[in-house]
């Protein structure tokens, strides 16, 4: 694959602003969690091998670059596979728009099946959606969708290569789509209820095709962990809202874009999960690390959310 996502880079860095073929870019949703990952590099390479036309086909990730830091499991991953961070694509590289008012762009989703509205004028481009969430598209003929609720996108992915191109996978790819599932199904128990016999017929399949894959236990377990591994962020950047309730999670944030404002400051980074009864909230702000700005933010956000303390039961501190 490293042979793969440089071609892409290189193709990027030569074409993307001059008239020639398009691209075929396979987008994840914004939340970039190691399934959106993992499923838009492993579909893209698929389509790679298979597609027929001048199109290059490329992965993208749906983030800025600086925030791949910030999501520790999904560097962690790449690591493990031995993939470098800096073979691939991010959202502030390529300009869609650009290549969309060109005639220049096909979109795929996966591990979502709608745009943002942010990027609904990018509508137009979409030719296919792989996806296992509820599906909110509308039906349209110029766009193939695949939407089935197993418990991860990375299961109907493997499913596609499997069915119409098994030879294309190696350990490399065989170990990132293994290690989403795995860790979205939560180790494959049936007591987290994420896992489907879907889920397992795949997990299964290429347990049986490379038995070198690491054994699952272990596997989700150090997912797991570095999942919530901040060791390798910056301390006066990154904060952590603790809070009760789903619903207010929303709220937290517009609070914080509001409050924050004269820092010159934005949320580079926000990011919502279920984490011992509570619903965890990271943030990253866009800042340059100055003296006391740690013990600034954390007063800044405490004073400000104490508005929603008695109806959310929040807690706010650095990490």
């Amino acid at each position: 694959m490293e042979e793969f996502l440089s071609g892409c880079r290189r193709a990027v860095k030569v074409n993307a602003d001059q008239a020639g073929p398009g691209f075929h870019v396979v987008l994840g949703n914004e939340a970039c969690d190691v399934d959106s990952m993992v499923c838009a590099l492993t579909y893209a390479y698929f389509l790679s091998k298979t597609a027929q036309g001048e199109m290059l086909a490329l992965p993208l990730l749906n983030i800025r670059q600086s925030e791949l830091l910030l999501r520790s499991d999904n560097v962690f991953l790449l690591r493990q596979v031995a993939l470098s961070p800096d073979l691939l694509l991010f959202r502030d590289q390529l300009d869609l728009r650009a290549l969309q008012r060109a005639g220049r762009l096909r979109l795929t989703l996966v591990d979502h099946n709608i745009l943002p509205s942010s990027d609904s004028d990018l509508e137009g481009a979409v030719v296919e959606v792989i996806d296992h969430h509820l599906l909110e598209r509308e039906p349209s003929s110029s766009c193939t969708v695949t939407v089935e609720t197993v418990g991860s996108c990375a299961t109907l992915v493997t499913e596609r290569i499997i069915q119409k191109s098994p030879e294309i996978l190696d350990q490399q790819v065989a170990q990132l789509l293994y290690a989403a599932v795995v860790l979205d199904c939560v180790n494959m128990a049936p007591s987290a209820g994420k896992v489907t016999p879907k889920d397992s017929q795949f997990a299964a399949a290429l347990e049986s095709r490379f038995p070198s894959l690491p054994p699952r236990g272990a596997l989700f377990q150090t997912l797991h962990n570095a999942k919530f591994d901040i060791s390798g962020q910056s301390q006066q950047t990154v904060f952590s809202i603790h809070c009760s309730k789903w619903k207010y999670w929303y709220l937290i944030k517009l609070l914080l874009n509001k409050y924050l404002q004269y820092l010159s400051s934005g949320l580079q980074y926000f990011q919502c999960f279920p984490l011992d009864g509570v619903i965890k909230i990271n943030f990253c702000l866009n800042i340059k690390p100055q003296h006391n700005t740690s013990q600034q933010l954390c007063s800044c956000v405490h004073e400000h959310a104490m508005r929603l303390r008695t109806a959310s039961n929040c807690s706010v501190f650095p990490v």
